[in-house]
């Protein structure tokens, strides 16, 4: 591997790294997008499996409500609850 030219920017020594996060674009050293298309992949797997833990929370719920409608159980359940966001 050749060794990388050492830059500074105002007397500040910038470091060489693999890749780097920029207006939410994964950027590698290639400047190509595989790091940016593997973390959007991985950060869509963490969301499914949310989803789907809480439709099996929800599920859960309905079995146990007695009568109660899902528009008040949804009022009535809290987000941390339903655990929708990454």
């Amino acid at each position: 591997m050749v060794r990388s030219p050492k830059i500074t920017w105002n007397g500040y020594k910038i470091n060489r790294v693999k890749s780097f996060k920029y207006l939410r674009i994964h950027v590698d050293d290639r400047l190509n997008w595989l790091e940016h298309i593997n973390n959007q992949g991985e950060k869509a797997i963490k969301m499914q499996q949310n989803l789907k833990e809480s439709q099996v929370a929800i599920g859960e719920s309905l079995r146990y409500t007695d009568g109660l409608s899902i528009k008040r159980l949804l009022r009535e359940c809290s987000p941390t609850d339903l655990q929708l966001g990454v």
